[in-house]
């Protein structure tokens, strides 16, 4: 057990390690938006929602694919270095299908296929942030014995009986 304060960490006395994998990513658009383009506009949720959001806008050249065949749009946004962010926008009405078929196949196939073209972009103004549990990403693998006291972490001590709790 861990316990967080403002100031320290305070760890169990029977914890032997600790582990943390942290990923941070804070994107630099190659080509940023400009504030004063961004305007409040309607945004379809779905098909009878519709919110007021702040609305992004830029103009300029894009990896751009029409994926005709699957009902879909891509668009690739470049932020300096070597990282993108591959936006799918289903056609209308074709969400649900889209969601149903889209695996990492298609996404390497949307990546090798966009080529430039001058575009004009809405995008709702977004921050994303998420956290993952390694307990049940490992299961999901079958690494479940790795969480009871059978587990064998001998690799790391053979003096110790470890596991993840």
């Amino acid at each position: 057990m861990i316990l967080a304060t403002t100031r320290s960490w305070i760890l169990d006395p029977a914890m032997v390690m600790v582990l943390i994998n942290y990923v941070y990513f804070k994107g630099l658009w190659e080509n940023p938006f400009q504030s004063y383009m961004t305007r409040k506009a309607e945004f379809h949720v779905d098909k009878t929602t519709k919110v007021q959001v702040d609305m992004m806008k830029t103009t300029g050249d894009y990896k751009v694919y029409w994926d005709r065949a699957n009902h879909a749009t891509i668009i690739s946004l470049p932020y300096k270095g070597d990282a993108s962010m591959m936006i799918v926008l289903p056609d209308e009405d074709k969400m649900e299908e889209v969601e149903g078929y889209i695996n990492k196949d298609h996404i390497r196939r949307w990546r090798d296929s966009v080529s430039m073209d001058y575009i004009e972009l809405f995008l709702p103004k977004f921050s994303i942030s998420t956290d993952a549990s390694l307990e049940s990403t490992l299961k999901k693998m079958s690494i479940i014995n790795a969480f009871e006291d059978n587990a064998d972490f001998s690799g790391i001590s053979e003096d110790l009986p470890l596991k993840i709790c």
